[in-house]
């Protein structure tokens, strides 16, 4: 019998050179879809991070409006005392 030209006589080993060049595309996908995945994931990190610190600059000019009053009230309880003595 005649070997047919659609069949190969034997089976060619795969080196690994080539078992990498097959994987490679696929490996290359899953890579860029983990990079853009781990992009994403940092920038709404990011904007988490952005608005608690927005919200303790707020805080911080509160208790620092509220000690600047504070601080004005005592000075003129102060300055009544001293009138008075």
């Amino acid at each position: 019998m005649e070997a047919s030209s659609d069949q190969p006589m034997e089976d060619e080993p795969k080196t690994v050179g080539d078992v990498f060049a097959a994987s490679l595309p696929a490996a290359l996908g899953a890579g860029m879809f983990a990079i853009g995945a781990l992009l994403i994931s940092m920038q709404v990190q990011f904007a988490r991070v952005e608005a608690t610190v927005q919200q303790m600059a707020r805080t911080v000019e509160e208790l620092k409006n509220d000690s600047k009053t504070e601080l004005t009230q005592l000075d003129q309880r102060v300055r009544a005392l001293e009138m008075g003595k």
